[in-house]
């Protein structure tokens, strides 16, 4: 178990530290959501009490669609869209280093100790990479998890009939995936996961080339971001706007695996992660064919 621990210290370091603030804003959009709960439910017993004398229009309006409205309860998508943008919207920037920073600590040590080398003394390449891919993907795990402790408080306090997002217009999704909600986390953690094999696959790109750690952290990031730029501006901007005049070019992006928008429905979204994963994947694949080569760059010691 010690070992264990100290194996993955940096990992259960960062899960911690987020997972800790994931709830603390959980706990505090809950709270502030059943006190607009109570309050509204205020409103609509002083319309009851009130209306009958009442005569003003506007105010006879209203209180019959409070009324009317009053069995409709929050809704688990209102509270998770107020968690998500508003308590932990800065998820979506890091959550390439809550991946990137644990993987590239073990992935840099092994090639910087040249274990390459030495296990080919005993074993194959193959097996040697496999190895090498199952230590790479171990940390997979992190972002899926963060999303697990962000879904669950919401989905168990509240309903998960969206018909009051529906009508308040509170909730960020509005395709009818949201009348499933079921198949709706599968989804979002589906399409999560591959974005962590994604942010791996960059890393490991990066660390073939550069095996010092600390650079080799600021280089993934950076191209993290630049490939988020190229869609920003080459294909959205760009082609999708200046082109073609159109906004579906939002959907190239990168950054938004929390927010999980379903603006322009959600085969599209889960379509385009796919695709990054399989272009990631081969990336990884052309990175790490060449035997010769790495074995090369590790005797080197390259930095």
């Amino acid at each position: 178990m010690k070992k264990i621990f100290k194996d993955n210290l940096i990992a259960i370091i960062i899960f911690s530290i987020i997972g800790i603030f994931v709830l603390y804003s959980c706990v505090n959009s809950i709270k502030d959501q059943k006190q607009m709960d109570i309050n509204r439910n205020n409103i609509i017993e002083y319309c009851q009490n009130g209306l009958e004398a009442s005569d003003e229009e506007n105010m006879v309006k209203f209180c019959n669609q409070v009324i009317s409205q009053k069995d409709i309860k929050v809704d688990f998508y209102t509270v998770l869209s107020d968690v998500i943008l508003y308590r932990v919207h800065f998820l979506n920037g890091i959550a390439f280093l809550l991946v990137c920073i644990p993987t590239l600590f073990c992935l840099s040590k092994i090639i910087r100790n040249k274990y390459l080398i030495n296990y080919l003394l005993r074993d194959n390449y193959r097996n040697f990479m496999r190895f090498y891919l199952k230590k790479s993907y171990k940390y997979f795990w992190i972002l899926p998890m963060v999303a697990i402790l962000i879904i669950i408080p919401c989905i168990m306090i509240f309903s998960s009939n969206p018909t009051y997002s529906q009508t308040f217009g509170t909730s960020i999704w509005t395709s009818n995936i949201v009348n499933h909600p079921c198949i709706f986390i599968m989804l979002y953690l589906f399409n999560i996961i591959l974005y962590s094999f994604i942010f791996i696959n960059i890393s490991l790109i990066i660390v073939r080339k550069c095996y010092n750690y600390f650079s080799s952290i600021l280089l993934s990031f950076l191209s993290y971001l630049g490939i988020e730029l190229f869609f920003e501006v080459v294909v959205n901007l760009l082609i999708s706007q200046l082109l073609f005049h159109s906004t579906w070019g939002r959907l190239f992006n990168i950054m938004n695996l929390f927010t999980f928008s379903d603006q322009y429905g959600t085969i599209p979204l889960i379509t385009f992660t796919f695709v990054m994963f399989i272009v990631s994947s081969l990336g990884v694949y052309i990175s790490y064919k060449n035997k010769e080569k790495f074995i090369i760059d590790c005797e080197k010691g390259k930095k």
